[in-house]
């Protein structure tokens, strides 16, 4: 009777006093998901022409649990190197985590090379290897007030300039879709999958002037060889009735896109 009792409050215990505890654990359990990045908002100058936009481009990743072989993950080790350029080893060690669904191989891939990775899991009818789509940041005047409208980092958030001083704004908030897993990683239908939009970023207007802008940097750049200066020439275009600044930069300066 007196073990009856101690299983009673123990079942009691773990079923009613720690039931949203013990719920919560089987929920993270069974569920996985995949963030989806928000699109960056646009910056633009003042004549709503883009200075700093999005590109698509794709992530090419794999999923160890999938991989049938030593052969086949030899493979796609081997072929995923040589296309995207990317350490063998690398991918091998990746390749051998077979508990894991999602294991990134290279991020920012160009059409051109996501196109050859489709021929290779064509070609080897490979079911581990996979690509989505996702953006990049890209500057279409490359040098054009660099140090003005800075530049993303590799983990998307904004590291000078414009796109550090806005960058709350400007990142927008990442989407999800949870989806159920079984203990092999495959999917099973369940009450608990859900999709969640992701939101844009908001777009924002400078008042820089492309145009001036652009004649500025080529004036900084002939200031700077024609005076052999020893460090950096700055220069500043203003509209003097309102204060906007319509051209400002420094030379010398950087390509945003490889910055």
């Amino acid at each position: 009777l007196l073990l009856w009792i101690l299983l009673m409050i123990r079942l009691f215990y773990l079923q009613v006093l720690s039931y949203d505890d013990y719920h919560k654990l089987v929920i993270d359990n069974i569920t996985s998901e995949t963030t989806i990045t928000a699109p960056r908002g646009i910056i633009y100058d003042c004549n709503m022409t883009p200075i700093a936009i999005n590109v698509q481009v794709e992530r090419v990743f794999i999923s160890p649990c999938d991989i049938q072989s030593e052969e086949e993950k030899v493979l796609i080790s081997q072929g995923l190197s040589e296309i995207l350029d990317v350490d063998y080893d690398t991918i091998y060690e990746k390749a051998g985590r077979y508990y894991r669904m999602d294991e990134t191989i290279k991020n920012n891939v160009e059409e051109e090379k996501a196109d050859e990775v489709r021929a290779f899991i064509n070609e080897h009818k490979l079911t581990c290897i996979h690509l989505a789509e996702t953006s990049k940041r890209y500057y279409p005047f490359g040098t054009l007030a660099s140090q003005v409208i800075g530049f993303v980092g590799a983990e998307g958030k904004g590291a000078y300039g414009i796109e550090l001083q806005y960058d709350a704004y400007l990142q927008g908030v990442s989407g999800k879709i949870i989806t159920a897993v079984n203990a092999r990683g495959g999917s099973m239908p369940t009450k608990y999958e859900s999709y969640i939009d992701a939101e844009s970023g908001y777009n924002i207007v400078s008042t820089l002037d492309y145009k001036i802008q652009s004649t500025l940097d080529s004036y900084l750049e002939e200031t700077f060889y024609e005076n052999k200066v020893a460090n950096r020439v700055c220069g500043i275009v203003m509209n003097v009735n309102t204060g906007a600044i319509l051209g400002m930069g420094t030379y010398p300066n950087y390509d945003l896109n490889t910055p």
